[in-house]
């Protein structure tokens, strides 16, 4: 389980992870949803809620270091780990210099790179967490990858 958090918050892994309940009360399994598209007219919007939705992420990464975390937390966790490297790639494919300087995160500047990335975290997270986080993030997980594999 360490491994994992570790991996998640790392910069190799997580260098721009990325909501059940998460990011905006949003519970569906669909994947990330318009919430995290970026367009010039709204990129300012969404650097404040890539902002927004980092924090959440750290106060969840908190919760399970300090064993206090759900099921329900994991998988916000997971999910806004997922959102966060999608908005991390969206917004740099508008200008990467409006992406946030956190460091447990790095820009994601193409498709391929996101899709190695979230397959990478999918994995990680079948390993090392129980069966039933798992199911509650393999749709939302792969219909971000399904997504951006095109």
């Amino acid at each position: 389980m360490k491994k994992i958090l570790t991996l998640l918050a790392s910069t190799s892994l997580m260098t721009s992870v990325s909501s059940v309940v998460i990011s905006c009360n949003q519970e569906s399994s669909s994947g990330p949803g318009k919430e995290t598209e970026v367009n010039s007219k709204n990129i300012k919007e969404k650097v404040e809620l890539y902002k927004e939705k980092y924090k959440k992420f750290n106060d969840y990464l908190k919760k399970i270091n300090d064993k206090e975390a759900s099921d329900s937390d994991v998988v916000s966790y997971i999910k806004l780990g997922v959102d966060l490297y999608v908005m991390d790639y969206e917004i740099c494919k508008i200008d990467e210099n409006l992406l946030p300087d956190y460091d447990s995160f790095r820009a994601i500047k193409t498709a391929n790179d996101l899709v190695k990335r979230l397959k990478e975290m999918k994995e990680y997270i079948k390993e090392y967490f129980s069966s039933s986080v798992y199911d509650l993030v393999e749709k939302y997980m792969d219909s971000a990858i399904k997504k951006y594999s095109k």
